[in-house]
């Protein structure tokens, strides 16, 4: 029989598409991208046009169309049908560009985090007075969390139900890690009683949850290895009777690697932050 001219064999077309002879013969079988002819010697050949169609089913399948839907489109194609086809993909890219957008600041934040608790930076000892960047901040209420004394899986499911529903709301990036936020005379009393509990946001937000963490100078103590603060708690308490500090805030109590991160104790670090007057600790 002649064949078309120019011809390419199954071979040559796959090496033009970048794929392979066994993914032509599986689209040939399930009628999706026919050869343009078959040689007397059995062998399948394709036109170099057929380039396009390969395309755009590859195209197609990224972004996660069905074979079959893509096989009923290259039946009956037609202008509208093609826009249809590619504006409901186009949407499913971009909601699939933001979630990956989102795991990418998950990521991000959490090696961040980790990079910040290994970097020597802050005492594990002794506490500190360090001079500490604006944070922004999506803090909860705790007596807005469905939990109880004996299910702490509940309020962490509960905790990050609230976090993904305002952060897609506001359009906020989150490392949906979890800090806690104590007033002062729970720290003194030794109750260690959290207000609040909160995860960071890359920006401002008109949420009702919203709360700014200012720049400036923090008592800051790393405990790390332990999943019971109490005795990095007692040793700030303790700081701030006998250097006759003033305390300009709550304190906050951050999880660098905690149990969102891993559930080895001795791989956790806790950031204990506490806001200072400009004049003290110098």
């Amino acid at each position: 029989m002649s064949l078309p001219h120019p011809a390419m064999t199954s071979g040559a077309f796959a090496a033009l598409c970048r794929t392979s002879k066994e993914t032509l013969r599986h689209y040939k079988d399930i009628g999706l991208l026919l050869p343009a002819a078959e040689g007397d010697n059995g062998y399948q050949y394709y036109e170099p046009e057929q380039f396009f169609d390969y395309y755009l089913i590859h195209i197609l399948k990224k972004t996660g169309t069905p074979l079959a839907q893509i096989r009923s489109y290259m039946q009956h194609q037609t202008l509208g049908s093609l826009l249809e086809l590619l504006e409901q993909q186009q949407q499913k890219l971009t909601q699939e560009i933001h979630e990956l957008s989102q795991m990418q600041q998950v990521l991000h934040h959490a090696a961040s985090s980790i990079r910040e608790g290994l970097s020597g930076r802050y005492p594990t000892e002794q506490p500190a007075v360090l001079q500490l960047e604006e944070e922004h901040l999506i803090a909860i209420p705790v007596t807005e969390l469905e939990h109880s004394p004996d299910d702490t899986d509940r309020a962490l499911i509960s905790l990050l139900h609230k976090y993904v529903s305002v952060c897609r709301q506001e359009g906020l990036a989150a490392d949906y890690q979890t800090g806690a936020i104590l007033p002062l005379d729970s720290l003194l009393h030794g109750t260690h009683n959290a207000t609040h509990i909160y995860t960071r946001v890359d920006a401002p937000s008109h949420s009702c949850y919203y709360r700014n963490k200012p720049a400036g100078r923090y008592l800051t103590l790393l405990d790390r290895g332990h999943w019971d603060t109490t005795g990095a708690y007692r040793t700030l308490a303790a700081y701030i009777r006998t250097h006759a500090l003033t305390v300009t805030g709550p304190v906050y109590a951050y999880d660098l690697a905690g149990y969102l991160l891993n559930g080895v104790e001795e791989n956790t670090m806790s950031l204990l932050m506490i806001p200072l007057s400009e004049n003290d600790g110098r």
